[in-house]
Order: structure tokens, then sequence, then C-alpha cells
């Protein structure tokens, strides 16, 4: 399925949610595709971390790691997702309707989703600056912005975690960059790579279809045909220490 054609899936996903409640079927349907196209919104950013918790991901596995240790912005992600379900009119709930409209009605997938994050934001109360401003965290090389005071905005920056890059979804994981696919698998192994070694660049020549990964920077966490591999450098810890 193409990012494109994702984006009115989830929109459409929530929408059932809104109308006739949550099942389990929906559920981890609108939350696989959240993770693997990158469409986080505060309501499936909820999704998502309740799933890892579930299924106990590790910290260095985790699609958000601060918002999994966030326990008021949790909260705050939690209730705004309960409020779909039981706001069927008034602010919030035309505030949903509008997001998930400019989900499914945008051209190109990127758009549709700060057009829609803005929509959301806006029905959880939150300033347009903060969202604009958390929108630094989608460039690669850029720094995090400093949490926000309000658990809401930290909800909405969380949203800004991730990254899209020829066809996988990658999210800000520390100082890495983690491909959504670890975390479907949450292996602790995993074979390290240091950036710039020659067995970094013997990796990239056989596994071409990586330079658009490997070139988010020089600490990446990505699996190639079942394994997981860590490129990193010297500010990066080791996570396979002790679990050989």
């Amino acid at each position: 399925m193409p990012r494109l054609w994702a984006s009115p899936r989830v929109a459409y996903l929530l929408a059932e949610i809104r109308l006739h409640g949550e099942n389990a079927e929906l559920k981890s349907e609108v939350t696989d595709l959240a993770r693997e196209f990158s469409l986080v919104t505060p309501y499936t950013a909820y999704l998502i971390m309740e799933d890892e918790q579930t299924r106990n991901v590790s910290v260095n596995n985790q699609t958000m790691p601060g918002f999994a240790k966030d326990l008021p912005a949790q909260d705050s992600a939690k209730l705004a997702y309960d409020n779909i379900q039981a706001d069927k009119s008034g602010g919030s709930a035309v505030a949903t309707a509008r997001a998930q409209n400019m989900m499914k009605h945008a051209m190109v997938a990127t758009d549709a989703l700060e057009k829609s994050n803005a929509e959301f934001a806006r029905g959880m109360g939150v300033p347009s600056t903060v969202l604009a401003g958390s929108m630094v965290m989608s460039s690669a090389t850029a720094a995090s912005p400093a949490p926000a005071a309000d658990a809401n905005s930290r909800v909405v920056q969380y949203t800004q975690n991730g990254k899209y890059v020829n066809g996988r979804s990658f999210y800000r994981n520390g100082n890495q960059w983690v491909d959504s696919n670890v975390s479907k698998q949450n292996s602790d192994k995993s074979v390290r790579l240091k950036f710039g070694s020659p067995e970094y660049f013997d990796f990239a020549a056989k596994h071409p279809e990586t330079r658009a990964y490997l070139a988010l920077g020089q600490n990446v966490r990505l699996v190639v045909a079942g394994t997981v591999y860590d490129i990193f450098d010297d500010s990066t810890p080791n996570t396979n220490a002790d679990k050989s």
C-alpha cells in the first residue's frame, strides 16, 4: 500500500472508531499503518505506545521512547483518544473531523499529516507555534526542540518524531533513527557497524537499497533481511553489551 493511500485509510479507521467505537481489529490496523507509514497523530501515537507496551518492546527498539516515559503526556493522549469516541459534537469533535478530512483528501501524504496534526493540535488547545516548532524534529540532522511545559503540547511534539524515507518509516530515539521494522521485530541482538569503517562501506556496497536510510546520519538502526544493524558513532552506547 503506497503511503498516499495509507493516509486516507488511517483517517477512515479513526472515523470508524469515533463513530462506532473501537475494537481490536480497528485498533490493530490503524496502529500498524500509522507506525509503518509514519502517519502519527496524537491519537495514533497513543495506540502505537500502547501496542509497544503490551508487547514489551525494549526501550532501544521503541518508536517513541520519550512518550513511553512521559506519563502526563500519555494521560493527555489517552484522554484525547477516549474523547473521539465520547465527544460527538462541539469544538473538539469538529477539529477531529477536520483533521480526518485533511488526511483523506490531501494529494501529498506529508502535507496531509501536517495539516491534519494542525487540526488535532487545535482541538487539544495546543498553540500553533508549538506545532511549527516541533516540525524541526522531522529533520535528520537538527536537534529536537526542548519539551513543552504542558502535556498536550508534548503529545503534539511526539507526533513529529518520524521521517518517511524511501518506503520506510524511521523514528528518532535519542541520537538514533530507528526503522519501524525494528519495533515489530523487537530484538536486542544486532550487528554493529561503526560509521565510516570499512565494514560500513562494505555493507553499503552489498545493500545499495539502504543508502537512503544511511543518509539519515551516523546513528541508524535498521532491519535488512531479518537482521538488525546498528550504524553507530562514538556517541552511541552498545545495546548488545551483556546480551550475548
